[in-house]
């Protein structure tokens, strides 16, 4: 994904993805942003509400995981993608994985559910709101860190 590429591009190129990986009559592209952080790769938030053949549609809210550019990465998007899907297969609580991306932005990219919640971590150790999320943090942390190292990869 070029660095120069505005929301509006991104939109657009989501939205002609979506349109052909679903066979979908319609796609519109809701409420994105480019989330902070992340200095190697860039992550996108939007809901996505898509149209399909029977009429049906559906909202999924959505989180693209993109390169900014090409070149020499640590883990490459299907290599991430894959893992994902074997730490959902191990049980471990991750974001379900959607479609591995074509070349519709220009670099590697895939869609996985977007799930709500905190991620500042200051706010989590800090935050009154989440006193009771501190005291059940530890075991569920150590139950699914246990869980990761069950996982079982294959090439």
């Amino acid at each position: 994904m070029a660095d120069r590429m505005t929301p509006e591009d991104v939109a657009e190129r989501m939205r002609g993805f979506l349109l052909r990986s679903h066979a979908a009559e319609d796609v519109q592209i809701e409420g994105l942003r480019l989330l902070t952080g992340g200095a190697s790769r860039q992550t996108w938030s939007f809901d996505a509400t898509i149209v399909h053949g029977d009429g049906a549609t559906e909202t999924l809210p959505l989180i693209l995981r993109a390169d900014p550019r090409k070149g020499p990465n640590v883990m490459s998007r299907s290599v991430e993608y894959r893992l994902l899907e074997a730490a959902a297969r191990a049980g471990v609580p991750v974001p379900r994985v959607h479609l591995m991306g074509d070349d519709s932005l220009g670099v590697p990219f895939f869609l996985m559910e977007r799930i709500e919640g905190e991620t500042i971590a200051r706010r989590i150790l800090r935050d009154g709101e989440y006193a009771g999320a501190r005291e059940r943090m530890t075991v569920q942390l150590g139950t699914i860190l246990a869980s990761i190292h069950r996982v079982e990869l294959t090439d």
